[in-house]
């Protein structure tokens, strides 16, 4: 997915090597991107090719943690690694201990986090909330393979069957854990921006399909997270609605990879109507952030000790949500 936004910035980040399962899928992303690299299975092999100063990290979650450091222990300039930065906050500190090492940048690609019109709104909407805030971020959106499959032009894939309805309360954890370090954590730095503190999760329950709602509370106010990645094309919601003493923020978030520009924002207050929205979608601001820091002309949008406190915070209310998990229905 990442090939095709790269092609509009080949004279600033050229895409020279390529490693995917095998070398047949590797060949076949570059040319369907109708670009000329490259192309293998070896991650070894990349990290030593003199000619690659940034990667990106795109594989299985579980591989996202070593395959950074590994970039970084290779003296490379900048990496951008696919959401979640790591599966536990003990990894994430092992990247960024290697990258404060090496001086490598690494960032994150939860694109949203980069969307300019979210950014704008946010650092109008802050100082101005007040307190006893009361925030929904919301996700519901289609499976990833459908918005790929859209994105790409090709035929979205068949449902899968719907999954049997977990029981063992043990398994109902680990499905909340994973929901949130694919979909949630996309989230985590609008919700962590509105409520910097979470103290108690007041609800916790999973949904069909992987997904869960969430009811949390913390000093400065409350707040209700909710995902679902199963949910119908036709009605999408993917938003932020924050309510404060001071004023209401809300910001309507397009669906990850589609470029349909930024997200639509305003902000109301007693006479004082703002919005926000430009034609350059997160995806795009994403890569474009990744070309700046490796030319040295600019610093991450989201900072990387900012991203590891992100993943503390969804993975700390994963853990507070555990013990309150109903059956999902």
């Amino acid at each position: 997915m990442h090939l095709p936004v790269l092609r509009e910035l080949a004279d600033r980040l050229p895409v020279v090597h390529a490693v995917a399962a095998t070398p047949d899928s590797a060949r076949t992303a570059l040319e369907g991107a109708q670009m000329s690299a490259r192309a293998g299975v070896d991650v070894a092999a990349l990290l030593d090719d003199e000619a690659v100063d940034v990667v990106a990290v795109c594989g299985p979650h579980w591989t996202h943690a070593d395959h950074v450091v590994a970039a970084c222990e290779a003296g490379k300039r900048v990496v951008l690694c696919e959401k979640p930065l790591a599966l536990g906050v003990e990894d994430a500190r092992r990247i960024a201990t290697a990258a404060g090492r090496a001086g490598t940048r690494v960032l994150v690609g939860t694109m949203h986090s980069y969307d300019p019109a979210w950014r704008a709104a946010l650092g109008h909407a802050r100082p101005r909330l007040g307190g006893a805030r009361r925030v929904r971020v919301r996700a519901w959106v289609p499976r990833t393979e459908v918005l790929v499959a859209l994105a790409s032009g090709s035929a979205p894939p068949p449902a899968p069957p719907a999954p049997p309805p977990i029981t063992d309360p043990s398994a109902r954890a680990v499905v909340l854990r994973f929901a949130l370090l694919g979909l949630g954590v996309h989230t985590a730095t609008h919700l962590r921006a509105l409520l910097p503190e979470v103290d108690r999760v007041t609800h916790a329950r999973l949904l069909p399909s992987g997904g869960y709602l969430l009811g949390l509370a913390g000093p400065g106010g409350t707040a209700v997270l909710s995902g679902f990645s199963a949910g119908d094309w036709r009605r999408p919601d993917w938003h932020v609605d924050a309510r404060g003493e001071g004023g209401r923020l809300r910001v309507d978030l397009p669906s990850s990879y589609l470029r349909a520009g930024s997200a639509t924002a305003r902000w109301t207050a007693a006479g004082e109507t703002r919005r926000w929205s430009t034609p350059l979608d997160g995806y795009r601001a994403m890569w474009e952030n990744v070309a700046e820091v490796a030319a040295g002309t600019a610093e991450p949008v989201l900072p990387l000790e900012e991203a590891v406190a992100d993943l503390d915070y969804l993975l700390g209310i994963a853990d507070a949500a555990a013990p309150l998990l109903g059956d999902p229905s």
